[in-house]
């Protein structure tokens, strides 16, 4: 069982790509806040946020890390759109906030991150960004492999064999 994780900066694709990929391996694909414990209307009765609710929130950030430590349990394979530890430290720091979580320093054996960009942006917050999800990963020890997504045909194909290879008995 292994948790495929897309991540990179906006626009690169990797929402459709990983789509396409869950559609052509028929792994189940799952969109960050959706199917949460606490999934209900955006706001209590009394008009207050719903912590649970309000993707700034740790505790936002814990019911997906519950709802990921459930399909591991479940010996699922899964997609899923952004990881939620590691895409929380990177906009944290590139925003120049102080990160609430603190990742289990635990090397992960069944995580793989597709890190997406797309080479074609000329926007220097691109390129900040996809470096910090590469230091990021490192720092954590998690697998990953990075491709550039302009071409999306071609990235499709390149990251369809890549998980081939790291998932081997699909």
């Amino acid at each position: 069982m292994t948790i495929i994780f897309f991540d990179g900066p906006d626009g690169s694709k990797k929402t459709t790509i990983a789509r396409s990929i869950s559609t052509m391996l028929n792994i189940p694909y799952w969109e960050r806040g959706v199917y949460l414990p606490h999934h209900h209307s955006h706001t209590e009765k009394d008009g207050s946020m719903d912590l649970h609710q309000d993707p700034t929130s740790i505790w936002y950030i814990v019911d997906e890390l519950k709802t990921i430590e459930l399909f591991k349990k479940l010996g699922q394979h899964v997609i899923v759109d952004r990881h939620p530890k590691i895409s929380e430290c990177v906009y944290r720091r590139f925003e120049g906030r102080k990160s609430t979580l603190e990742y289990d320093r635990t090397k992960p054996t069944d995580e793989f991150v597709v890190l997406c960009y797309d080479s074609t942006i000329e926007d220097k917050n691109n390129k900040t960004i996809t470096d910090l999800y590469g230091q990021m990963l490192r720092k954590f020890e998690i697998s990953y492999a990075t491709f550039d997504t302009s071409n999306g045909e071609d990235a499709l194909d390149k990251i369809t064999e890549t998980i081939y290879q790291w998932i081997p008995r699909l």
